[in-house]
């Protein structure tokens, strides 16, 4: 091959095949089909099943929290003292929402809490028989 022939010879680029490209003009054409699946459909959904699952736990799972008898003497001991809600959570330095969850019974109960509400408010709550 010579230098003229080299020359003359034609070189074709073609851009690279591009099969989603091709599946897109291909529904823009309307040159699709459809394919049906097989799916097979449980007539259960799994939330239903995980709520089933729960109901038969019989609440195993639910965390303890602090007895009426224990919320009762927290009232009871802070309107002595003629305190707010607000009052015992700044004297505790705890948030007001805590004190709250303490004295509505819906608390995990804290030890080291309840400790530090019997110095501050005089009142036994720990080691109170049910």
């Amino acid at each position: 091959m010579n230098y003229d022939e080299y020359h003359q010879t034609t070189v074709i680029l073609r851009n690279k095949y591009d099969k989603k490209q091709v599946e897109k003009n291909a529904q823009r054409n309307g040159n699709t089909s459809t394919i049906q699946k097989n799916v097979q459909h449980n007539n259960q959904t799994e939330s239903s099943l995980n709520t089933r699952k729960l109901d038969e736990n019989n609440d195993a799972d639910k965390h303890k929290t602090i007895d009426k008898n224990i919320c009762r003497l927290i009232i009871q001991a802070r309107c002595a003292k003629k305190w707010s809600q607000k009052d015992l959570a700044n004297n505790l330095n705890k948030p007001h929402s805590e004190i709250i969850n303490y004295e509505n019974g819906k608390a995990i109960p804290n030890n080291k809490l309840l400790q530090l509400m019997e110095r501050k408010l005089g009142v036994k709550l720990l080691g109170i028989n049910k």
